[in-house]
């Protein structure tokens, strides 16, 4: 007797059902929606933990001093203990009070520790007789301040232990150690991380550097 072999026909289409197509793709939608939901709880469990961790504050700059790196009317966030284990190095922002002043300001650190800093031929701020950098540029800041803008004069310094040197990016607008002299470790009072609001859009999410 010849073997009988089954196979499908060729006729009739291998379709799945009308139920189970239209199925699928809401298991999908459902499953991005959990996702999603997971995510956002996720964030608002974290958050306040993050700022906990680092000592997150918010502020807002009322001067263009430190244009273009954080320009005038921007708000930042800055971690508060983010010096407690080690003092800054040079090229850092960072907030800090004066000795005739418990207000806060925001200077970036050009001399530390063993650097000399001096006034150049051009009013320019030498650090072992090099010209600063430029500081880089974030999205389109607004226009720096440049009234009453002046270079001022001030004398040769070797930095000494437990000191810094500090400016404002916006250097013909800015009242720094150019002033007020030197600042003091202990008067260090945290690190600016990024702009979380600015007049100008791109400027948003801006990381401070």
């Amino acid at each position: 007797m010849p073997e009988l072999r089954l196979t499908p026909s060729s006729s009739v289409p291998q379709t799945p059902s009308k139920s189970s197509a239209n199925f699928f793709p809401l298991k999908i939608i459902i499953g991005l929606l959990i996702g999603t939901a997971l995510l956002v709880v996720a964030a608002f469990v974290a958050l306040p933990l993050l700022a906990t961790a680092f000592e997150l504050k918010g502020f807002r700059s009322p001067t263009s001093s430190m244009c273009p790196t954080i320009c005038v009317d921007e708000f930042f966030m800055a971690s508060m203990n983010a010096y407690r284990g080690a003092p800054p190095n040079r090229g850092d922002v960072i907030l800090h009070s004066t000795a005739q002043s418990v207000a806060l300001f925001t200077k970036r650190v050009v001399g530390v520790a063993g650097d000399t800093v001096s006034p150049g031929a051009r009013k320019e701020v030498l650090v072992n007789g090099r010209p600063l950098a430029e500081p880089s540029v974030c999205g389109k800041p607004v226009k720096p301040d440049v009234r009453d803008s002046v270079n001022p004069p001030f004398e040769t310094v070797k930095i000494p232990d437990g000191y810094l040197f500090v400016v404002g990016d916006n250097l013909s607008n800015s009242y720094d150690s150019r002033f007020f002299g030197l600042v003091a470790l202990n008067q260090v009072k945290g690190k600016p991380l990024f702009l979380y609001w600015s007049p100008g859009t791109s400027r948003i999410g801006c990381q401070i550097r």
